[in-house]
Order: C-alpha cells, then structure tokens, then sequence
C-alpha cells in the first residue's frame, strides 16, 4: 500500500529538508486508481499531513526552463504556475489483467487473492505487482 509513496523518494527526502514540495496528481486521490476508495483517501490525507501541496485532479502542461536549461517553473493543466528548481515525473501503472479475461481467474482492480496469495484457482499463482489482496481491499480474510 505505501510502495508507491515510499519510492517517492526525491519527494519525501526533499519534504524532510524543509523544501516546497508539490505533487501534481491526476487522480482524485493518491492512487484511487489501485486502492479501495477509503484506502487512498486515508494516504491522501498522510501526504498532506506531511507537508506536500498535493494537487489532485491536476495535470503538468509545460516545464518552463531558463537560458542554460535549467528548470524554472511548471505550467499546470489549469494554467497556473508554479515556481520550481527540480521537476520528478513518474509513470502511472496499472497492472495489465485484460488476457485473464476469460480464464476464470476473478479479477478486479489487479488478480484477486487471499491472504495465502492464492487466486480463485487452485495452484495458479498470480505476478506480484498484479495483485489485489482481499484482506487489504476488502477485511475479509478468513
């Protein structure tokens, strides 16, 4: 749950050096595309508890540099500009589940498993970042 904040690195360690930090994200929570809506409501709120102008429903529009190519400022999809030295893009993922259509394999925002990492057939092991956990999504492990 907390891997994609944790490998924000340049983020996170900026934030601890007491600098500005903003985060530009397209969604209308951090990671909602993955998470259950709670779940990424609740890392929503741990981001900005920190210290990050996290900025949901937003988008980059134009890195703005000066004459020796250094990065000045960021155009927002909305047109606003922010004032900037270091500019950190990431690229959205999610996990490609689409060939398991028609297997039987239940899936929902990833491969569904259980708390044993088990699918809903017996002795098919699921990828690792394709995952969707029950127990985390869902409280029902049994």
């Amino acid at each position: 749950m907390w891997g994609r904040f944790n490998r924000n690195r340049n983020g996170r360690n900026a934030a601890f050096k007491a600098l500005s930090v903003t985060l530009l994200v397209r969604e209308s929570n951090y990671w909602n595309n993955i998470l259950p809506e709670q779940e990424s409501q609740m890392i929503t709120r741990h981001i900005r508890e920190h210290g990050f102008d996290l900025r949901l429903n937003e988008t980059l529009k134009e890195i703005k540099g000066d004459a020796n190519g250094r990065v000045t400022s960021i155009i927002t999809g909305n047109d606003e500009e922010i004032p900037c030295q270091i500019v950190g893009l990431t690229a959205g993922v999610s996990p490609n589940i689409q060939f398991l259509k028609d297997s039987g394999i239940k899936t929902d925002r990833g491969v569904v498993i259980n708390q044993h990492m088990h699918t809903s057939i017996d002795d098919i092991l699921p990828p690792r970042l394709c995952t969707v956990s029950t127990c985390i999504a869902r409280q029902t492990c049994n």
